[in-house]
């Protein structure tokens, strides 16, 4: 909402399921001072009459996920001016890998996680490759918010938490996870503990299995023999991050975050950049900010 109160937008995507207030809540907000606004809901849920029950809403419309790139461009291309598209050719298209490069063959291998399901819900296989990287780096971080809001009893929390497993695990191909999450979802929302405490713990214990599963994609780090940077290159670079950041332009700080990874870093610089590294994939933009000085 404040994003929207400082910048001139030509959509908005808009998640359903989110902690605090949700899409339904936030959008009937934005129609108070923006009513053509051009908003569509994201959500994993979607039904028979879902587009009549979200423009009922206030949306314009929505678009299910795992996201399919031809409807979310679709979308897009509805409501920007002319003048402000670059349309595609043919000979621009960019023809993905057939199958999986030699590196990552070992995937093949593991039982719980289908590589046709993966490859199709990420929309390619680089794009599930990536997928796969930002599954494992945020396991962690995701696993202990989803067991905190179990423990407190934040049902609410944990349903929405469990809700977004549902989705990652899906677009990575893990199907039996994203089905248990799907089921601890459906209890989350009727309230049902008896469901929920029979098997949050099995939850946790096959999402947490995907760390040894997936371990080959963790790589240990070195800059041994990598030129040191400048203090001057260093705080150009954190510059370029502070100008990204209110603009939540993930490939921008994405794209200086891996230029830092080719040099030496002071100690202190590269626990700061790892840390922007694991703030940033968790999309936690404010404490980015916080971290950056501003």
């Amino acid at each position: 909402l404040s994003k929207i109160e400082i910048n001139n937008f030509d959509v908005v995507l808009l998640d359903h399921m989110m902690p605090g207030m949700d899409g339904i809540e936030t959008v009937a907000k934005i129609r108070e001072k923006y009513p053509d606004l051009p908003v569509y809901a994201l959500t994993a849920n979607a039904a028979a009459g879902g587009d009549a029950f979200y423009k009922s809403k206030g949306f314009n419309g929505y678009l299910a996920k795992p996201i399919e790139s031809l409807e979310l461009e679709k979308a897009i291309m509805r409501h920007l001016p002319e003048e402000i598209m670059t349309k595609p050719a043919a000979e621009n298209a960019i023809v993905d890998e057939a199958g999986l490069p030699e590196d990552a063959k070992w995937l093949e291998e593991v039982e719980d996680i289908s590589i046709e399901d993966g490859i199709k819900w990420s929309g390619g296989v680089t794009s599930f490759i990536s997928s796969l990287h930002l599954f494992i780096d945020t396991m962690d971080t995701n696993a202990k918010v989803i067991e905190d809001a179990y423990n407190t009893g934040d049902i609410k929390m944990y349903t929405v938490k469990v809700h977004a497993l549902k989705s990652s695990a899906r677009i990575i191909g893990a199907n039996e996870l994203s089905a248990l999450a799907e089921k601890l979802e459906d209890a989350g929302n009727k309230e049902d503990m008896d469901f929920i405490n029979a098997n949050a713990k099995k939850l946790m214990d096959d999402y947490l299995s995907f760390r040894e599963k997936l371990s080959p994609l963790v790589e240990e780090s070195s800059d041994e023999g990598l030129p040191e940077i400048s203090e001057s290159d260093m705080e150009s670079a954190y510059e370029a991050i502070r100008e990204f950041i209110p603009n939540m332009d993930y490939d921008g700080v994405e794209m200086i975050i891996a230029e830092l990874r080719d040099y030496k870093m002071k100690d202190e610089d590269k626990k700061k950049v790892d840390e922007l590294d694991r703030l940033l994939k968790q999309l936690e933009w404010d404490e980015m900010q916080k971290l950056m000085g501003e």
